[in-house]
């Protein structure tokens, strides 16, 4: 058996542990960013983008990452009478369904305010 420093683990723990970019994208276009040292949990994103339940979808923008990334939208946007249509994620999600030949309703975009969660490796890879 093979024995390894206790320091050993600390060290291969922070290779494996990721850095997190977190976008807020609001119905007005207006943006904020945060970077987090572990993906964020729905419990922090809710009260950010206005929901109790988030559905999450895949965006894409060649400006902001060099893969795909996830948008946690808020399930219930359409349902709410004084939701916004968000055009900047809705332009991100067309743009990854264009991307991988994907569909959609015709018509359908994203209501309401989008967190972009990402991996800081991706989002520090721009095209």
């Amino acid at each position: 058996m093979t024995w390894y420093h206790p320091n050993y683990y600390k060290q291969l723990k922070n290779k494996r542990s990721k850095m997190y970019k977190l976008t807020i994208i609001k119905t007005d276009g207006t943006e904020t960013e945060e970077e987090v040292s572990e993906k964020p949990s729905f419990k922090k994103v809710y009260a950010l983008i206005n929901t109790d339940m988030i559905q999450i979808v895949k965006g894409y923008d060649k400006h902001r990452a060099k893969r795909p990334f996830e948008m946690w939208i808020d399930e219930e946007a359409k349902m709410k009478k004084e939701t916004k249509k968000n055009s900047i994620a809705t332009t991100m999600w067309y743009d990854y369904l264009e991307k991988t030949n994907a569909g959609a309703l015709f018509g359908d975009v994203i209501y309401g305010d989008v967190a972009l969660v990402m991996t800081k490796e991706n989002a520090d890879g721009k095209e």
